[in-house]
């Protein structure tokens, strides 16, 4: 399967969601690994004319078929929900926080062929939606001399995420969240 990633609008109209196309999507059977068997009377008798049959026409109208669904699918429902889903959250239970996290910086390949691409990373109360008091960070997406696999968080992202908290005005259990939710139990041996 080769899949292109790109963008496109999202949910909000001005945000950037992920988009991807699939290029070449290829199933590869083995004739010789699939078994067929047929029982009955008659069948049974011609089932050596049959089953080679099966296996040269059948099948392959099978891969066809899936392979064309497989294509369908990333383009359209998949796609779709990347568009709809794919830029905002509201968190449950924490009372209209919603983290943003649209596309900002590609998907791009470096120079160096190296996949990167950047998210927003931001936090709001989406019942009185504001603009940050803190100003985001500027960092080169990827550092050259670091592991294959990176990813940042700033403290622009942890600021946001308490700041949209306060706003709501309401009193968040944070150790009920982190105990249900990551089963992280927060005594105060643990933050001592």
């Amino acid at each position: 399967m080769e899949l292109d990633a790109s963008t496109q609008p999202g949910t909000p109209s001005y945000e950037l969601a992920p988009k991807i196309t699939a290029q070449k999507l290829a199933i590869n059977v083995n004739p010789d690994d699939i078994d067929i068997q047929l029982t009955g009377g008659l069948v049974s008798k011609i089932a050596n004319v049959l089953i080679p049959l099966i296996k040269s026409s059948v099948v392959p109208s099978i891969i066809d078929q899936v392979t064309t669904q497989a294509k369908t699918l990333i383009e359209t429902t998949i796609d779709e929900d990347l568009k709809t889903y794919g830029n905002q959250q509201e968190i449950p239970f924490l009372s209209g926080v919603t983290a943003d996290y649209a596309q900002l910086n590609g998907p791009t390949f470096t120079s160096d062929n190296v996949f990167q691409m950047g998210v927003n990373g931001t936090f709001f109360d989406a019942q009185d939606v504001q603009k940050p008091k803190v100003v985001p960070a500027t960092f080169a997406l990827r550092d050259a001399s670091g592991k294959d696999a990176q990813a940042y968080l700033t403290d622009y992202t942890v600021v946001t995420a308490l700041q949209a908290s306060y706003q709501t005005g309401l009193d968040l259990d944070i150790t009920y969240l982190l105990q249900t939710y990551l089963n992280l139990t927060v005594t105060t041996d643990v933050i001592g």
